[in-house]
């Protein structure tokens, strides 16, 4: 008996294996080109894309929507979203949360009494972020176009000179690392936090930080921005702090955010919350929203701050002496020249 045990367990785990495989290899049933068909892919962009379904004639699903992957022949189990607009022939749907360069295949689905129909897979890639290099100091950074618009997509990390957090000036350049205590430059530039969100900057220091050919963005340069994301993300019914934050959550392993809301990051601008410094060399809210310089020198008494939070809210910019003091240590995101 003792044998017998063993053997008899082995059987029973092998025709269990199988029984697995055989769920596991789903058969998805030819795509029917007379109930569905695929829309052409069309407004792809770094993280978003948007395709659509039109239905046969007489054939009116109960449930419609996109599904997609990185792997090929797509479908509901994988990712998916789905579609709820009155017209019963068609549809479009902008689909979130891709990779840059990436190859995608997706289909239109749809239910009617619980069977599932799909169209033809559709192949298509994500655009590639270019990237300039600082001469300054060889850093590399990726940029995006939004709009009119040319936005860095890293926090800088120009560092000539590292502080202690206790150092503080309003009048001499002041450059720090959330939570590093330290005087080497060299040592502060391999710190974990210098690599994921950049430098803190205090004011005075701000002016001449920008790469070549770039510079940082006035008051009218945020609001351009913010008035965009109004126009080209109104059907999503968010406001500007989820589309602009980089992608992915703490609590779901999958970023840098604090936020029970994932970012969205239709427009590749990834804002990443890189805290602030406050004084006294306290550092504060790493992971729960980011804050950049706003170029006000030609008013350097009411120069300002843009605030993304971790909610669905408005990016705020706040300005003014009694908002900000000019010895914070703050995140710089670059534009372009035009």
């Amino acid at each position: 008996m003792k044998t017998q045990i063993p053997l008899i367990l082995l059987i029973f785990s092998v025709i269990l294996c199988l029984s697995c495989d055989r769920n596991n290899d789903q058969i998805l049933p030819e795509p029917d080109p007379e109930k569905v068909i695929t829309l052409e892919i069309s407004d792809i962009s770094y993280t978003v894309a948007k395709s659509g379904g039109k239905f046969g004639a007489g054939f009116t699903p109960s449930t419609r929507g996109l599904c997609w992957n990185t792997t090929g022949d797509p479908s509901y189990d994988d990712n998916h979203i789905f579609n709820f607009d009155d017209d019963t022939l068609s549809f479009q749907s902008k689909f979130y949360n891709l990779k840059p360069n990436m190859t995608y295949y997706v289909k239109a689905f749809a239910v009617l009494n619980t069977e599932f129909y799909y169209g033809e897979t559709k192949q298509f890639k994500t655009l590639d972020y270019d990237s300039i290099v600082d001469s300054r100091d060889g850093n590399t950074y990726k940029y995006v176009q939004i709009g009119e618009q040319f936005w860095l997509i890293d926090n800088l990390k120009y560092l000539p000179s590292i502080n202690y957090p206790t150092d503080e000036s309003d009048s001499i350049p002041m450059y720090y690392v959330y939570d590093y205590f330290g005087s080497n430059l060299e040592e502060a530039k391999v710190n974990q936090n210098y690599q994921t969100y950049g430098v803190l900057y205090n004011y005075k220091s701000v002016e001449q930080s920008c790469p070549a050919g770039w510079h940082i963005p006035t008051k009218v340069d945020w609001t351009n921005l913010k008035e965009y994301v109004e126009i080209d993300e109104k059907p999503l019914n968010l406001k500007s702090s989820p589309i602009l934050r980089n992608q992915g959550t703490i609590n779901e392993g999958t970023g840098l955010w604090n936020s029970d809301e994932e970012g969205i990051n239709s427009l590749g601008f990834s804002a990443i919350p890189s805290g602030f410094r406050y004084t006294a060399g306290i550092f504060n809210e790493l992971n729960e929203r980011a804050d950049y310089w706003v170029d006000n020198f030609d008013d350097y008494d009411n120069m300002g701050v843009v605030l993304i939070f971790n909610n669905n809210s408005d990016f705020t910019i706040y300005s003014g002496p009694e908002s900000i003091k000019k010895d914070l240590g703050v995140s710089i995101r670059c534009i372009k020249d035009m």
